[in-house]
């Protein structure tokens, strides 16, 4: 329709997987004036992909920038006190993946989150358990059944964790000691 209008249309790729993927209306393509894409590498990925370079422009992304200028508002008290974690001198681990599982992308990369989960969790039946919190930060679209019932194995019932969601992630991400992620924008948020 802001074709047909001539209204200049633009979007924003905040990311560089299925670049153009993302413009796939059924059975064609249809694709704004400009593309905004968030670096070199995203331009380079997309034009590979047979998207035309002149629609494409490098900017940066505005949740990146509010990011690099944030600061907490709470405590790291306060923060272990609002997930009920008695232990400030105690690491947390974050586990934060994105919902792969709802693509079926097992298929195409031979893990989805719930396997990632338990491989990481077998590991961390070998570590002192009284040195982290594990804490899985689900994905806005994420089935929770599918992640709580790993974590609910007896394998891995003395390994202190839990699933949160609802919560600021910013001040997840600033009071974590390790993200451990797979394709998720969080793990560029993190850094």
């Amino acid at each position: 329709w802001a074709i047909k209008q001539e209204i200049e249309t633009f979007s924003f790729v905040d990311h560089w997987m299925n670049m153009k993927e993302r413009f796939r209306l059924e059975e064609h393509y249809v694709f704004p004036n400009n593309i905004l894409v968030i670096d070199e590498k995203a331009k380079d990925i997309a034009i590979s992909e047979k998207i035309k370079p002149e629609r494409l422009k490098i900017v940066s992304n505005p949740y990146h920038d509010y990011l690099k200028a944030w600061n907490p508002s709470e405590t790291k008290e306060d923060f272990f006190l609002n997930l009920g974690l008695n232990d400030l001198n105690k690491k947390i681990i974050l586990y934060a993946p994105d919902s792969v599982s709802n693509n079926d992308w097992v298929k195409l990369y031979g893990v989805d989150e719930s396997t990632v989960l338990e491989d990481i969790l077998d590991t961390f039946t070998e570590l002192k358990h009284n040195e982290f919190y594990f804490i899985v930060q689900a994905h806005p679209n994420q089935n929770i059944n599918l992640l709580q019932k790993i974590l609910d194995k007896d394998q891995f019932k003395t390994i202190p964790k839990q699933i949160v969601y609802n919560i600021d992630v910013p001040l997840l991400l600033y009071y974590s000691d390790l993200v451990i992620g797979q394709f998720s924008n969080i793990l560029i948020e993190a850094s």
